[in-house]
Order: C-alpha cells, then sequence, then structure tokens
C-alpha cells in the first residue's frame, strides 16, 4: 500500500468531508501516525523499509481529532427545543474506540518466554504464586491476624 492509498483509506474511513470536517494537514499527520515497522523490522526512515501501516490506529486518531473539535459544545435547551451537543462528542469517541479495538498491535511470545510471562514460576516449576513466598506469607499473616483489641 503506497501513502496516497493510505490516505485515501483513512479519509473514506474518518469521513474526513463530514462535519467536523479534517483538513488535508490532519489526513496527513495520520498518515505518518499510521506508519509501522516492517516484517524486517525496519524503522519507516530507513530506505529498505517496506510500507507498513496500522491504518485502523489512524482511522482511530482521526475520530478523536473529531471529537475534539466538538469538545467545547454545549447543551442548548429553550422552552420547546433542546440541543444536546454533547451527544456528538459522546458519539465521536465511541466510533474512535470501536477503531482503536481494530487497531490493536501486540507481540506474539514463544517458546520459555511465553512460558515465563504468562505463568511465572518464581519459587520452582510447581509454583503458581506469582510474587514472594515471603511476601505472600507476611500478607496473609496480617490478612489473617485479628485487629487491635479484638481476640
Amino acid at each position: 500500500m503506497t501513502a496516497d492509498e493510505a490516505y485515501a483509506q483513512i479519509e473514506l474511513l474518518t469521513q474526513a468531508t463530514t462535519e467536523p470536517v479534517l483538513t488535508n494537514a490532519e489526513l496527513n499527520l495520520l498518515v505518518k501516525k499510521a506508519k509501522r515497522k516492517d516484517s524486517s523490522n525496519r524503522v519507516p526512515t530507513d530506505s529498505l523499509w517496506t510500507p507498513t501501516w496500522n491504518i485502523a490506529m489512524a482511522v482511530a486518531l482521526g475520530w478523536e481529532t473529531k471529537a475534539m473539535k466538538v469538545a467545547t459544545g454545549y447543551d442548548i435547551q429553550s422552552a420547546d427545543q433542546k440541543l444536546s451537543r454533547s451527544q456528538m462528542f459522546a458519539q465521536l469517541m465511541k466510533v474512535a474506540q470501536m477503531w482503536r479495538k481494530r487497531g490493536g498491535e501486540s507481540v506474539r511470545l514463544k517458546g520459555d518466554l511465553a512460558q515465563n510471562i504468562l505463568f511465572p514460576s518464581v519459587n520452582g516449576p510447581d509454583d503458581w504464586w506469582p510474587w514472594e513466598t515471603e511476601w505472600a506469607d507476611d500478607w496473609w499473616g496480617w490478612a489473617n491476624s485479628p485487629l487491635p483489641g479484638q481476640p
């Protein structure tokens, strides 16, 4: 995907021309923010970088940018009308959150590293307690002791 294609996707998925609109400068910044290391771990400034994007993350930032443009809006009520401008902010943030969930980045852990992080073994291979035994014993002793002045 080229930068122009990334721009077009971000523009479409953020509904950039719908109020509140995103400017070309804001869209260009979102394209820049969407760049990621490639599969060879090259950063975007590396001349050998293969264009790699997190479009969903950039779209989430775009919706948050739109929300910030209406954040200072206030609700108005007259005798026969009520305008709840805060609804627009809340809705824009909901859409941003939806895209943020789609754009989550993760790291796959393999082998011993995954085993040690997900199931830490402090006191041996059969130990499931994630804290030092001494600390745990102190805590349980304290937690199970009577309060001062009680039997």
